[in-house]
């Protein structure tokens, strides 16, 4: 028996996404059982499911669907969750590597300020970028970017349409 496939809002292991309820599916696959007679779902903030956030314990029969499992959390903004599954047969049981998801910043403010040209031309396509230093040296970073199309782009994308 194995575990693939699995997908968290039906996407393998979706980055920035805002996910509020996580829906998990999983595909059970080289197994002579017919019936998945139970399973588990775990959900963690590491790798090593040290830190479970949630973890629904042995669920005899369907009450854990493998096409769309959505487990009572509240998930945080612009954090990285872990997840497996557990999966029992008739005959056979199997556990899942993990898969994982990373929520966006959700409803929380922007706090930035907007990168404008210094031309006034719209036959002009500028690159826009700026530098700056971080307090220390970075381990891990994540860039959230929100971006306002110029008139004269969006209106060629639209004639294209």
């Amino acid at each position: 028996m194995k575990i693939t496939h699995l997908k968290t809002n039906h996407i393998v292991n979706p980055l920035g996404f805002a996910i509020e309820k996580p829906t998990f599916s999983w595909i059970v696959e080289d197994t002579g059982d017919t019936v998945q007679t139970a399973a588990q779902i775990l959900v963690s903030r590491d790798s090593d499911f040290q830190q479970v956030i949630f973890d629904s314990g042995k669920v005899d029969g369907p009450g854990i669907d493998s096409l769309a499992y959505r487990p009572p959390i509240s998930l945080k903004p612009r954090t990285r969750y872990f997840w497996k599954v557990r999966v029992w047969g008739e005959t056979e049981s199997a556990e899942s590597d993990p898969a994982w998801f990373e929520t966006s910043k959700m409803d929380e403010d922007w706090q930035a300020e907007w990168l404008t040209p210094d031309c006034e031309d719209n036959q002009i396509h500028p690159i826009f970028y700026r530098y700056f230093d971080l307090p220390s040296r970075a381990v891990t970073a994540r860039a959230y970017i929100c971006g306002l199309g110029r008139r004269r782009i969006l209106h060629s994308l639209l004639q294209c349409l």
